[in-house]
């Protein structure tokens, strides 16, 4: 891993930033987030990605933000390095970003109109032209069963919780079809928004895919339910807010079996999620409330309608 001093001079000499002090505000297994405040009184937020990632694929997405703002989505974009059009540098290892900073809060599940609001302009302009060559749900998962075989591998706590979804979840996948491919967010969750100036902006969009609109309408959701939980628990008495988020978003011309449909790829949401912890469930496990989200996971696939889930938490 790279050194404090490493990143700063980086941040200097390829971006030109005058750096005050950088602080660690998101430290997850396999990658961190930076906080960096500069002397000219701006802020800025890095990202680093391991060199595993193809960097065809991390380009493709790192410009993904700026054809959003091209299109009238407020969005905080990544920098381009100054002696070049690359937005990356390397450092052991690591490929580092930095992202301007958007300023505000996470919004409340209160604020389920300006969220509808964020989710239906981003859906309006994100056709699947906008990206040549993403991967696709579908995609993700065609690969699924095949990479919950790892659950098998090993010793971890909630190794049978997690094996005796594996009926539900084959069942998930062997029913999922899609004739709308648009390129959705893929993690729709409310700590992925910003309310800046009463407007919810999205941010962090590395999990972008061809998909349904629905699923992240279905993804977001399911971050109303959990919210605010240290354990992930479900929140029953917000259906209120989760109906009235559903009509905002559609403008009460929701379609058929709405509620049986968010339910369904919440479930596919859950899966492609929960599957992407598979080869390293052992070293995850350890991390805090990661037992208890994946726990949460499960959970969803194995629920039986929107209904029943949102009554768990009673």
């Amino acid at each position: 891993m790279f050194t404090w001093q490493q990143l700063i001079e980086s941040l200097n000499k390829y971006y030109g930033l005058k750096i005050i002090d950088v602080k660690i505000i998101d430290r997850l297994m396999f990658r961190q987030s930076f906080l960096v405040n500069t002397f000219d009184g701006n802020q800025y937020i890095v990202k680093d990605y391991a060199e595993t990632f193809s960097l065809k694929e991390l380009f493709q997405m790192w410009g993904y933000y700026w054809k959003l703002r091209e299109l009238g989505i407020s969005i905080g974009c990544p920098l381009r390095r100054l002696d070049s059009d690359e937005f990356h540098i390397s450092l052991e290892n690591r490929y580092c970003v930095v992202f301007e900073y958007i300023k505000g809060n996470r919004p409340s599940i209160n604020q389920y109109k300006e969220i509808a609001n964020c989710l239906k302009k981003y859906h309006g302009v994100a056709t699947s032209k906008l990206l040549p060559d993403l991967i696709s749900t579908e995609e993700k998962l065609n690969s699924a069963k095949d990479l919950f075989l790892n659950f098998n591998n090993g010793s971890y706590s909630i190794k049978q919780e997690i094996l005796s979804c594996k009926e539900n979840l084959y069942n998930i996948i062997d029913n999922y079809s899609n004739s709308n491919q648009t390129v959705i967010h893929g993690d729709t969750i409310l700590e992925n928004m910003i309310l800046n100036d009463e407007e919810v902006c999205l941010i962090d969009f590395d999990t972008i895919r061809y998909g349904d609109s629905i699923e992240d309408v279905a993804n977001t959701v399911l971050s109303f339910m959990y919210s605010g939980s240290k354990k992930f628990e479900v929140h029953p008495g917000r259906l209120q807010q989760i109906k009235a988020f559903i009509n905002s978003y559609y403008e009460n011309t929701s379609p058929t079996d709405i509620e049986k449909k968010i339910h369904y790829y919440m479930q596919v949401h859950c899966v492609i999620d929960l599957i992407r912890h598979a080869e390293n469930i052992r070293f995850l496990i350890r991390m805090p409330s990661m037992k208890e989200y994946l726990l949460m996971l499960v959970r969803v696939i194995c629920s039986k309608n929107l209904n029943a889930l949102m009554q768990e938490g009673d």
